[in-house]
């Protein structure tokens, strides 16, 4: 579903369930970066993360490769 999604140049909803690949996200959020830098800015402690920032924020920051 969510290759059917980008395949239409659309986005898929981030649910609680992270099935979508790094590349994925990427396709879909072109924007990441931006969003992930405002992240950083207001919370540079990283004091306020779930599961989504497990996955897609960390790879991003650390490298730019997936797990």
């Amino acid at each position: 579903m969510i290759d059917a999604a980008l395949s239409e140049n659309g986005r898929y909803y981030l649910p609680y369930q992270l099935h979508a690949t790094i590349d994925q996200f990427k396709q879909a959020y072109p924007k990441h970066t931006e969003f992930f830098a405002l992240k950083q800015k207001v919370d540079p402690g990283r004091r306020f993360l779930n599961k989504m920032w497990d996955k897609y924020y960390v790879p991003l920051v650390n490298s730019d490769t997936a797990r």
